[in-house]
């Protein structure tokens, strides 16, 4: 199958889930990317999961820079296992490359698990419209209203998919 999208990086890009993916596991969810290359695959975080765990009992030290709601957050399906701390300074978003605090003013935020695609996947599903991809703000990544985010992403790319962003989680309530 030619994908349109197949010689594109999206890594440092934001996937919001359209109604298509109806998997328990993405359905309505925001993606940020933090690794993509067609001939690899793709892995990522969600970013409107987060869980009842407190982030401080795993990180005490990082408590001054995390971002509200200060809890774990699930990543994804792939390595529930592994965690990763996402940081965000001056608008520039990056993984922690150690679990020391930084001594820089950032906002953090530690998830659990990840999303993964293996090579061509990721591809595909965007060519079939199961994923909008979109650049991301800042705010997005470390967001304090984590269940407003997809419908908020959604409405600023606008067209068809602001028109999404009013779909309903169970849409036998509509």
């Amino acid at each position: 199958m030619v994908c349109e999208y197949w010689d594109m990086s999206f890594g440092g890009r934001l996937l919001v889930a359209t109604p298509l993916i109806t998997d328990p596991h993405f359905f309505h969810t925001v993606v940020y990317l933090y690794a993509h290359d067609p001939d690899e695959g793709a892995a990522g975080v969600v970013l409107n999961r987060p869980t009842e765990e407190p982030t401080v009992e795993h990180l005490p030290g990082w408590r001054s820079h995390l971002a509200a709601p200060p809890n774990i957050f699930w990543g994804g399906p792939v390595a529930e296992a592994n965690g990763l701390v996402l940081l965000v300074a001056d608008g520039e978003v990056r993984l922690a490359d150690d679990l020391d605090p930084p001594m820089d003013t950032v906002r953090a935020r530690l998830f659990v698990g990840q999303a993964g695609w293996a090579p061509g996947q990721l591809e595909a599903e965007i060519a079939e419209g199961a994923w909008v991809v979109t650049d991301p703000l800042p705010d997005d990544i470390v967001s304090p209203f984590p269940d407003r985010l997809w419908s908020r992403v959604l409405r600023r790319v606008g067209g068809e998919a602001a028109v999404w962003s009013t779909h309903p989680v169970d849409v036998r309530m509509n």
